[in-house]
């Protein structure tokens, strides 16, 4: 059986998040949460409250235990962008920023 939960929107880059997806997906949930609390990369917050819905929603549904649960994947892809317009370099040089967003999946198995 498969569980899943989902964050949308999250204002930080898809590859800052894939680097500490990267550093847990291998793991138990429950160690992973140990090690994304000790992480002081800012990514760490919204992919550890993702897990822990995830774990929540398997708990709650049928009650499984914890333990035997497993992460099957965790998915993250690329949110909307804000974009503005950047004047405030010389004329005929000015650009767009761009703030990414990131959506996070986390599915957990049995």
């Amino acid at each position: 059986m498969q569980y899943s939960a989902s964050s949308r929107f999250v204002r930080i880059s898809p590859r800052k998040v894939r680097a500490v997806v990267d550093a847990v997906k291998k793991l138990s949930p429950a160690v992973a949460v140990e090690k994304l609390q000790l992480l002081s990369r800012s990514a760490a917050e919204p992919i550890r409250k993702t897990l822990q819905s995830a774990m929540s929603n398997a708990t709650q549904s049928k009650k499984v235990a914890i333990e035997s649960l497993k992460i099957k994947n965790i998915l993250v892809d690329e949110g909307a962008k804000m974009r503005r317009r950047d004047k405030s370099h010389r004329p005929g040089k000015e650009g767009i920023i761009q703030k990414r967003t990131s959506h996070i999946k986390v599915i957990l198995e049995d």
